[in-house]
């Protein structure tokens, strides 16, 4: 297994702020989550080192991720 620490947030952030969606991008595999924003939000993502072929992996991997910070709330699929 393979762990890193995520921060999202820092200490303070803006009354605005109601979402955070993150995603991780780690060989082939996509991983997705929403946060309600809190101050100083961590997160600590775990990989368990296969591909998307459910392929073992050895060695140095690059992960790219990317977070957004969103002041709406999301519309709920029952919402016209």
């Amino acid at each position: 297994m393979s762990t890193i620490l995520i921060q999202l947030t820092p200490e303070r952030i803006p009354d605005k702020l109601v979402i955070v969606h993150l995603r991780v991008i780690v060989e082939g595999l996509v991983f997705e989550r929403v946060f309600e924003a809190d101050p100083d939000l961590r997160y600590r993502f775990t990989w368990d080192r296969r591909n998307a072929y459910n392929q073992k992996v050895y060695g140095i991997v690059t992960a790219n991720g990317e977070s957004l910070l969103s002041s709406s709330r999301p519309l709920s699929p029952n919402s016209t």
